[in-house]
């Protein structure tokens, strides 16, 4: 069975808590690379402990290339990038036109 992951979008000022932590949506783009586009999602993320305050960072979450939602507008069929040199192509591309950010591309 062959199952393609699906991204929810989510309006600006969205908190999301994923596996790895929660983050403060900013904005969702596309850009286009390898005749595809790449979905990216700019966040804001807290980063901290209690024994020395948090501080805030950007990060730059790729989920993959983007397809169609089907019959719902606010979800979208994502296909990973998988391959590393992908991977880095995406990442130069996104901290030079998007954010110097950390990029992040989930699972």
């Amino acid at each position: 069975m062959n199952v393609t992951p699906r991204h929810v979008h989510q309006p600006p000022g969205t908190e999301v808590r994923a596996p790895w932590g929660e983050y403060t949506v900013r904005r969702e783009g596309r850009i286009p690379y390898d005749d595809r586009d790449v979905l990216y999602v700019l966040a804001d993320i807290a980063v901290g402990c209690a024994c020395c305050g948090t501080a805030t960072g950007r990060i730059l979450i790729v989920p993959g290339y983007i397809g169609t939602g089907g019959e719902n507008p606010a979800r979208s069929r994502i296909t990973p990038i998988r391959t590393a040199r992908d991977r880095e192509a995406i990442t130069r591309i996104l901290q030079t036109r998007v954010a110097p950010a950390t990029v992040v591309f989930p699972p």
